[in-house]
This record gives C-alpha cells, structure tokens and sequence, in this order.
C-alpha cells in the first residue's frame, strides 16, 4: 500500500498538416504534430507476481510525449496511385518496465516478506525513443474486374537514452525493420469484391539487448 498524492497534467496536442496540389496528378503533402499518452492502471496500480517474480507498479509515472513530422507526395492517374511518405518521431519519457533485482523492488516498495529473493520488472519514465523510416503504397486496377495493391514500410525505432540496461542506438525489441504486403482484388459483381493479401514481417529480435 502506497500513499500517492493527486496528479493533474494537461497536455495539448497540436496538429499542423499542408497539402499542395501541384497538378492535376501530382500533390505535396507535410505535418507536423505532438501526441501523449498516458499511464495505464496496469502500469500505476496493478503490482503481482510469484516469490521469485514480481511486476512492481509505479504511481508516480508520468505522461509519455511524442513529436513527429513527415512528408511525402501523391501520384495519381485514371488507374491507381502511388504513395511515398517519409517519418520521424521523438518519443519522450516513455513507459517501460526494467527487470531490476531486490534491492530495487524492496526500495519502490515492495515489502520484504513478498519481495525477499526476486527479481522483476519496475516501470519508469526511462527511455528515450526516436522512430523513423519511409512507407510507400502502390494500387492498381489491372481492369474492372482486378485490382493490385502493393505497400512497403521500413521503420527505424531506437533508443536515443536509456536508464536501463538495454541499449541504446539498437532496434528497439519487437519491431521490425522491414514490413510489407501485396493484395489481390476480384470484383464479381458490383459493390462486391475478394481480396487475397499476402503479408511479410522482417525478423526481429525479441529483447532490445539483441540477446
């Protein structure tokens, strides 16, 4: 049992976008933008675990803030598009949940009865993040009856700083660098189709420690 005071944040989230239509075919687009989000029960309240494993809470977490920016350009005729957009975001404060030993369970909190001998995870503000990749999407109507659709993102995630043992300038554990997918559309009957999508994710590694 923790005794944690009233928290109050406000936070704006600001999203500035431009599109300039060049030709007929051809339009420019950018944005800029800033998001938060904020701690969940889970992360603030809800601490469980074994007698050698423990997931330690944090009430004192605080909001987690992005800002980001892309641009990219629209090219369209009578038969499909194609799509280029580049990204780049900041993540900052971000919420994650450090494997600690004892002493650092028994120093947030946890009692010695329950945390005597095990490790865990502690959630923190404790990383800093920067993402950032290019993705692309291609369709096409072959005829009135098909259509093709193809897309492809590359996504670049890591850690700028890091207040724990993972790394940083890694890709971030559990995003991949590559990811793509390629559709095929049947349209029998009109305001009806079927599409078959394949879809392909690049290998990753599960920890950001690459271990």
């Amino acid at each position: 049992y923790t005794n944690v005071p009233n928290v109050v944040q406000n936070k704006f989230s600001p999203n500035l976008g431009l599109l300039w239509s060049a030709t007929n075919e051809l339009s420019f687009r950018g944005a800029a933008y800033q998001g938060f989000h904020a701690p969940g029960l889970n992360n603030t309240l809800r601490t469980y675990g074994t007698g050698t494993s423990v997931s330690m809470a944090n009430p004192n977490l605080v909001t987690e803030n992005m800002t980001g920016y892309e641009g990219g350009f629209d090219y369209r005729w009578n038969a499909g598009f194609f799509q280029l957009t580049g990204f780049k975001a900041q993540i900052k404060n971000a919420i994650y949940s450090a494997t600690v030993d004892q002493s650092q369970l028994i120093a947030a909190g946890c009692p010695s009865t329950v945390c005597s001998g095990a490790t865990g995870g502690l959630y923190s503000n404790n990383q800093n993040l920067q993402s950032q990749g290019v993705e692309t999407q291609f369709h096409y109507d072959i005829s009135s009856k098909w259509a093709a659709d193809l897309n492809y993102a590359y996504t670049q995630t890591r850690l700028t700083w890091s207040g724990t043992p993972d790394p940083a300038n890694r890709q971030v554990g559990g995003v991949p660098l590559n990811l793509g997918s390629a559709g095929l559309s049947w349209y029998p009957v009109e305001k009806a189709s079927l599409t078959a999508t394949l879809r392909y994710a690049g290998l990753t590694w599960v920890k950001t420690n690459h271990t």
